[in-house]
């Protein structure tokens, strides 16, 4: 049985997982990131299988809005439906809010299609969709994905309210 405790400074298990599981050009400084966790504006638990740490997921949360920014499985635990199983539990306690996350723009197969594509499904299967706007900052341009419906305006005002010195550019696609 998986469970989740919030943790409220980043843990060497965490910090290990965050670096070896995102691009450089998309972390935040480490000590940034604790500085998040301690005051509270970033949420962040880890995932036990067994009492032994198998993943972790950050996330900004409000009143309407759960965004998650991190989310990361051990290796040796990924494609083994423990992800999966995490994420349904978020959208379970989470469902009132609108959750939502950003992923790698899905039509950029310069590298990574695979994983690209299947971690697009992955979220689509947990009842994820792509909203009309992408999302560009200084690690890089990323489809938004919600369980409810947000509009860009709304996704700017959340984005101002509760990073307001994080600079990011909108844009609507078209379908």
């Amino acid at each position: 049985m998986i469970k989740a405790k919030q943790v409220y400074s980043i843990t060497k298990q965490v910090k290990d997982l965050y670096c070896q599981s995102f691009p450089v050009c998309e972390q935040i400084p480490i000590k940034f990131f604790n500085q998040l966790v301690k005051s509270k504006q970033t949420s962040l638990f880890e995932f036990y299988l067994n009492k032994e740490f198998i993943g972790f997921i950050a996330g900004i949360d409000d009143k309407k809005y759960l965004y998650l920014t991190f989310f990361a499985i051990k290796p040796k635990y990924r494609n083994l439906g423990y992800g999966g199983l995490i994420m349904d539990e978020i959208v379970k306690q989470y469902g009132h809010k609108i959750i939502g996350l950003g992923i790698e723009k899905i039509d950029d197969f310069n590298n990574d299609k695979d994983i690209k594509v299947h971690r697009y499904h992955f979220y689509l299967r947990h009842g994820f969709k792509l909203c009309d706007f992408i999302v560009s900052h200084i690690g890089g341009t990323f489809n938004i994905l919600t369980t409810k419906p947000i509009t860009m305006n709304q996704f700017k005002q959340l984005a101002k309210q509760k990073v307001p010195n994080f600079q990011i550019n909108l844009k609507e696609i078209k379908n």
